[in-house]
């Protein structure tokens, strides 16, 4: 018998960025896992900065979910990013959950960089985890690979 073998279509843009999120950090008021502070950073992949919130108190029920984005695709060539649309930031009250609820969509510059951060208020007491994607502007648009997740509990 014949083996088959499957080769991938060099595509472009996000559908290799397995290192597009380098750093994802949550910050809210109240316990989070990995932290006594406060803040809870998980390690993306890669490097990068990154930080809690700055310049306020969030309210008690509030979680600010922090990254930065790489400018370079993650494929073999290491291409230039020209083709981001943006964030998509993920959340569940279970770990790991693979249906974990798509929460909020966040534009980014084209060519990536930059540190990016989204808000979500009035959760309910319980952990909650999130985790960030990106995707680009392509007719069928291709999605990261998930950051590792970062959890938060309210009291």
């Amino acid at each position: 018998m014949k083996k088959k073998h499957i080769t991938r279509s060099s595509k472009t843009g996000l559908s290799y960025l397995l290192g597009m999120i380098l750093l994802l950090t949550l910050s809210a008021c109240g316990s989070s896992s990995g932290s006594s502070s406060g803040d809870t950073a998980a390690d993306g992949i890669g490097g990068g900065g990154g930080g809690g919130g700055g310049g306020g108190l969030l309210p008690l029920t509030s979680a600010l979910i922090t990254w930065n984005g790489s400018t370079n695709n993650a494929n073999a060539g290491n291409t230039t990013l020209t083709d981001l649309a943006g964030y998509r930031v993920y959340m569940s009250t279970i770990p790991a959950d693979p249906a974990a609820t798509m929460i909020a969509q966040v534009s980014a510059n084209p060519t990536g960089g930059g540190t990016e951060s989204y808000q979500k208020d009035n959760l309910a007491p319980g952990t909650y985890y999130f985790r960030v994607t990106a995707y680009d502007n392509a007719g069928s648009p291709n999605e990261s690979v998930a950051t590792p997740e970062v959890s938060k509990t309210i009291q």
